[in-house]
C-alpha cells in the first residue's frame, strides 16, 4: 500500500489520511459518494464491507474512519461512470 511507504518513509508507525494517494478524480467521487450516501445510508454497510488486510503500519483513527468513504469513492468510479 503506497500509504504505508509514505508512513514508513516519514518513520511514521501509522498511516495518516495525508499518506494515502487520493487523487483529485478520487476526491470529487467521495464527494459524490457522501451526496448520494445522504438518501441510501450505504456508509454502514461500508463499515463493515471495508476492512483492510493485515499491513506493516497501522491505519490512524482518522484513517479508519475515512476508510468506507474512500471504498464507496471508488465504488462510485466503478460503478457510475460519468
Amino acid at each position: 500500500m503506497a500509504g504505508q511507504a509514505t508512513a514508513s518513509s516519514n518513520g511514521r508507525d501509522l498511516v495518516e489520511p495525508h499518506d494515502l494517494p487520493i487523487t483529485e478524480g478520487l476526491r470529487e467521487n467521495i464527494h459524490r459518494f457522501r451526496k448520494m450516501d445522504d438518501d441510501v445510508e450505504l456508509k454502514p454497510i461500508l463499515d463493515r464491507l471495508a476492512p483492510y488486510p493485515p499491513l506493516d503500519r497501522t491505519p490512524s483513527a482518522e484513517t479508519e474512519v475515512r476508510l468506507p468513504e474512500i471504498v464507496g469513492g471508488l465504488g462510485w468510479a466503478w460503478h457510475w461512470p460519468r
